[in-house]
């Protein structure tokens, strides 16, 4: 084998030169095989199915959580998931002021 960074005869084997302490890259050329990525079991359920989570139902309703955890299953194909997130997001997003207004008319 033929370093390419400064020409030398090395072994097939070699790890890095030991003439210009250049590492070797043994893969190239190789096709690599893509692993899928596993999705989040405390956002999803353990069977990565679409079925809501209840502590994720529950933490919706603080609204910036709701919408990112919305868009998060959405883009994973969650779609039963990700609509009642976001769902619940929203409506918590202007359903809050809306509550503190009846309030306080009501109660002065």
């Amino acid at each position: 084998m033929i370093c390419k960074s400064c020409g030398a005869s090395i072994a097939d084997d070699e790890e890095k030169c030991p003439y210009c302490d250049s590492y070797i890259d043994h893969h190239k050329g190789q096709k690599v095989q893509k692993i899928p990525a596993k999705r989040d079991d405390w956002v999803y359920n353990k069977d990565n199915e679409d079925k809501l989570n209840p502590l994720c139902v529950i933490i919706s309703i603080l609204p910036l959580v709701g919408i990112i955890l919305g868009i998060m299953a959405l883009n994973c194909g969650m779609k039963k998931c990700g609509t009642v997130y976001l769902t619940i997001g929203i409506v918590s997003l202007f359903g809050t002021p809306f509550v503190r207004t009846l309030l306080a008319i009501l109660l002065f």
